[in-house]
C-alpha cells in the first residue's frame, strides 16, 4: 500500500505506526529530481531518531537516471512510503 506523505510530522507518524516492518522510501535525487524507489528497509527506533533529528537517512544508494550518489535522504524529498500490509 502506497501512502502519500505530506510533512515530517506525517511521515514519523506512519513510520513510529509500522516500526520493524518491511518499508520502501520513494524520494527525489537531490541532483536530478527523478523519482527514486528503494530496496526494503526495516525502520527502526535508530533511524526513526536520526530522521527526527536530523531531518534525512544516512544512504548509499546511486540514482538510476544519473548515477548521482545519494548519501543523504532529506524528508524533503521523500514522496511517499510502500508497505506490505
Amino acid at each position: 500500500m502506497f501512502i502519500k506523505i505530506k510533512d515530517k510530522a506525517d511521515l514519523l507518524l506512519k513510520l513510529k505506526e509500522n516500526k520493524d516492518k518491511e518499508i520502501v522510501l520513494h524520494y527525489n535525487c537531490s541532483s536530478c529530481d527523478d523519482e527514486q524507489v528503494t530496496h526494503s528497509l526495516e525502520f527502526d527506533e535508530r533511524m526513526i531518531k536520526t530522521l527526527t533529528e536530523e531531518n534525512c537517512l544516512y544512504v548509499m544508494f546511486p540514482c538510476t537516471e544519473c548515477g548521482y550518489s545519494e548519501r543523504f535522504i532529506f524528508i524533503s524529498h521523500i514522496q511517499g512510503i510502500e508497505i506490505d500490509d
